[in-house]
């Protein structure tokens, strides 16, 4: 039998796993000590695995934590003074395209679905660390590009559609590489292409353990096998090393590769030269930005 705990539950399963034990005990001294915390919100769960040793109950809490900095909408002037004191002309440039791809993302969302929610603001704090990130100048196209893409995902600036966001934010790249580089879309009425799903769960499981490798090395010792996310994206314990004593690094170091990886991907659907970018030294920031304000090739 393969024991399942839930990742998400509650109302648009907002709330998260963040505590799981075997005795009741515990789990009460745990959740009375977690609901004075200011900006947040608990739920529990009673989940029965099977053991070797029989049937056990584990006591799950979840949480829906808002962080105080978006508890109310930002003002003008916050945004005015995060961009003023946070970005170069250069990263502004490149935040209208952000920007621009998101606008694009909602709109089809919303004639699609009738609907887009957003529930937070964008942290726009956190984007111009991941456009500085990148190796650029240093490195071939497609490492700098899977970086670019990594990086937007472990940030998490968006309210929401972050990955077609990042995955917007890099096609405007690698065109900045080739005019007649032609990308096939990623999205179609709300789900993704067979081609691009596969890199999505794996981002969204490593992202996952990313955040929680200590509650998940506890969930395991207990008896869990799979953590179960939203829209059925399985986590696998048993294909994750749990031990790792920096699992921010270690696993964020994973989601590099495998979007480096993507990034071959992309030009595969898009029927490019992938030896050509594969060997081509990214120009630099500098002419990224300068090919998205002329409309040019990087090359």
């Amino acid at each position: 039998m393969t024991n399942v705990v839930p990742y998400h539950v509650g109302p648009r399963e907002k709330y998260s796993l963040e505590f799981v034990n075997p005795d009741p005990d515990v789990f009460k001294n745990h959740l009375a000590n977690r609901t004075t915390s200011k900006g947040e919100s608990f739920k529990s769960r009673e989940v029965t695995i099977e053991t070797d040793q029989g049937i056990q109950t584990l006591y799950a809490v979840y949480s829906d934590s808002v962080p105080e900095s978006i508890l109310e909408e930002q003002s003008e002037r916050d945004v005015t003074r995060i961009i003023d004191e946070g970005f170069t002309e250069g990263q502004l440039q490149v935040l209208e395209v952000i920007l621009d791809v998101f606008t694009g993302i909602a709109e089809t969302v919303e004639e699609e679905a009738g609907r887009f929610a957003i529930y937070k603001d964008i942290d726009l704090e956190k984007i111009p660390d991941a456009l500085a990130y990148p190796d650029w100048g240093s490195e071939p196209v497609t490492i700098v590009g899977g970086q670019l893409l990594s990086r937007f995902i472990l940030a998490h600036p968006m309210p929401n559609a972050n990955h077609r966001t990042a995955v917007g934010l890099l096609e405007r790249y690698l065109r900045s590489h080739g005019d007649q580089l032609v990308i096939p879309e990623t999205g179609e009425r709300g789900t993704w292409y067979e081609w691009a799903r596969p890199f999505i769960h794996a981002s969204k499981r490593l992202l996952t353990v990313r955040r929680n490798a200590q509650v998940f090395r506890y969930a395991q010792e207990f008896g869990v096998d799979v953590i179960r996310r939203k829209n059925n994206v399985d986590v696998d314990l048993h294909d994750f090393d749990l031990e790792t004593d920096e699992p921010f690094e270690h696993f964020g170091r994973q989601h590099e590769k495998r979007s480096i990886d993507f990034v071959a991907t992309i030009l595969e659907e898009a029927d490019a030269d992938a030896n050509d970018f594969k060997t081509t030294t990214d120009p630099g920031w500098k002419a990224f930005v300068s090919a998205l304000q002329g409309g040019q090739s990087g090359r």
